[in-house]
C-alpha cells in the first residue's frame, strides 16, 4: 500500500540552495507564460529531479492553477493523490532505471495525447535525458515539437552536453548549482542522525552532491567502509568479482561505482591537502595518478553500463584494469 511522502519537499520554500533555478521556475508561474518543455541542468545530486516534483506539485494544484493561490494548497485532489504517489496525471520517467529506452517513450507520447484525468494538465518529469536510447531521444524530439494541449514536460540532466541540441533547444533551460557545504549539511542533517561534524565532514567531500553525501555517511556508519572499498576491489579475481557484481540489480552495481567513486574522489583530495606545496608535485606523479586512472575506470564502466553493455564484460574490464594500475603502482614505488 502506498503510504503519504511526509518527507519530500512539497513547496519551493523546502528547496535550499538553488535559489536562481527557483527564481526562474516562480517567474514562469507568476507570469501565466508556462513552457511546455523545461530542462533542468546542473551536476548529479544537486536536486534536480526533486525541485522537478516539486514544480509538478504547482502545475497540478488546482488552486495554484485557478489564481487561487501562489502554493500549493496540500488540500485539493490533486494535491493528496500527488503525496500518496497516486497522481493520474503526473508521470516520472526514468526513476530507478539506467536507461529510458524507446518504448518508455512511446508509452510517454501515448499518455500524453490523452486528456488530463484529474488536473488541468498533464506533467512528465523525465530524469537524466543524457541517458536516453537515440530511438528514445528522436521520439521525445517529436513531442516537443507538436507538444499536446495541456501537457508540460520537465527534463533532468547531469550532462547536457550529451543530450541533443535539438532537444535543448525546444526547452526553457533552468540553471541549477552544486550545492554548498551549509545547504548539504542542512539536507543530510534531516536525512540522516549525524553529528554536525560528521555532517560536515560528509558535505565537505560530497562536491556539491546530496547523493555522494549521503554515501559518505552511509559507509562511515557501517553499511561499507570506504577505508577498505578499494582493497576489497583489489584482493580478488576479476573474474570471480565480475560474476557477484553482474548478477545484482542494476541499483546495486551503481551504488557499487558510485560508493568506489567517491571513494576515490575523497583520497584524490586528501592526498593534495596532506602535502606540503614544496611536496604536491611528488603526490601528482604518486597516488594522485593512481586514484586518477582508478577513478577514469570506474567512470568508463558506468558509461558501459548506461550503453547496456554485458555487466559481466563490464565489471571484468573494470576489476582487470584495477588490478594493472594496482600493480604499476608498486612497481614504480
Amino acid at each position: 500500500m502506498l503510504g503519504r511522502n511526509l518527507s519530500e519537499p512539497s513547496r519551493f520554500g523546502d528547496i535550499v540552495g538553488q535559489d536562481l533555478a527557483i527564481a526562474v521556475l516562480r517567474a514562469s508561474l507568476t507570469s501565466g507564460r508556462l513552457a511546455h518543455a523545461y530542462i533542468f541542468r546542473g551536476p548529479s545530486g544537486c536536486g534536480k529531479a526533486t525541485t522537478g516534483r516539486v514544480f509538478a506539485r504547482y502545475l497540478l494544484c488546482s488552486r495554484v492553477s485557478e489564481g487561487k493561490s501562489e502554493e500549493p494548497c496540500g488540500q485539493c485532489p490533486s494535491c493528496v493523490r500527488f503525496s500518496y504517489g497516486t497522481h493520474p496525471d503526473f508521470f516520472d520517467v526514468g526513476k530507478d532505471q539506467r536507461t529510458i529506452k524507446i518504448e518508455d517513450s512511446h508509452q510517454m507520447i501515448e499518455d500524453s495525447m490523452k486528456k488530463p484525468f484529474l488536473a488541468s494538465r498533464k506533467v512528465f518529469l523525465l530524469r537524466n535525458v543524457e541517458n536516453m536510447t537515440r530511438e528514445a531521444s528522436n521520439a521525445l524530439l517529436k513531442a516537443l515539437e507538436e507538444p499536446p494541449p495541456s501537457t508540460c514536460f520537465i527534463l533532468t540532466s547531469s550532462n547536457p552536453a550529451a543530450v541533443p541540441d535539438t532537444v535543448i533547444s525546444r526547452c526553457q533551460s533552468v540553471p541549477f548549482r552544486p550545492l554548498p557545504v551549509k545547504a548539504l549539511v542542512h539536507i543530510i542533517s534531516g536525512l540522516r542522525d549525524v553529528t554536525p561534524d560528521e555532517a560536515i565532514e560528509a558535505a565537505r567531500f560530497a562536491a556539491g552532491s546530496v547523493e555522494k553525501a549521503l554515501l559518505l555517511l552511509d559507509a562511515r556508519n557501517g553499511l561499507r567502509g570506504f577505508a577498505t572499498l578499494l582493497e576489497d576491489a583489489l584482493a580478488e579475481s576479476p573474474i570471480v568479482q565480475a560474476e557477484r557484481y553482474s548478477h545484482m540489480d542494476a541499483g546495486a552495481q551503481t551504488q557499487f561505482l558510485d560508493a568506489l567513486q567517491v571513494e576515490l574522489e575523497k583520497r584524490l583530495e586528501l592526498s593534495l591537502e596532506a602535502q606540503s606545496e614544496e611536496t604536491k608535485r611528488e603526490a601528482k606523479e604518486g597516488d594522485f595518478r593512481f586514484y586518477r586512472e582508478c577513478l577514469l575506470s570506474i567512470m568508463k564502466a558506468k558509461r558501459r553500463l548506461e550503453r547496456n553493455v554485458s555487466p559481466f564484460l563490464t565489471f571484468a574490464g573494470l576489476f582487470f584494469e584495477l588490478k594493472e594500475l594496482s600493480a604499476q603502482e608498486k612497481r614504480s614505488e
